[in-house]
């Protein structure tokens, strides 16, 4: 999948289903590391004609996601930002438009 040493994302296939695990203690944050794995992650799903349904879950006992993470934001330039603000725009997008 990803050449990072941490996977961020648990994949497991039961059948015509793929579960996604989001794991990023302790919040599972979105960084640039995770859209890395979420897109690479779901353009393998929108090959694979077998798979009807995926269920992405976070792990841990709080939430799902904290949502972006504001660290990351924080310590990147305002050009950097922008563009992981495009780039997750279009990750999101090519979940959208997985098929149906």
């Amino acid at each position: 999948m990803s050449e990072l040493p941490f996977n961020f994302i648990r994949f497991e296939r039961l059948g015509e289903i793929v579960v996604l695990k989001v794991d990023d203690a302790p919040a599972n944050t979105l960084t640039h590391d995770l859209l890395q794995q979420l897109e690479d992650t779901f353009f393998r799903i929108s090959l694979d004609p077998g798979i009807r349904a995926v269920l992405v879950i976070g792990e841990g006992e709080r939430f799902f996601s904290g949502g972006v993470n504001i660290g990351m934001l924080r310590s990147s330039s305002a050009h950097f930002n922008s563009n992981f603000l495009l780039y997750a725009a279009e990750v999101f997008d090519l979940i959208k438009r997985l098929r149906s």
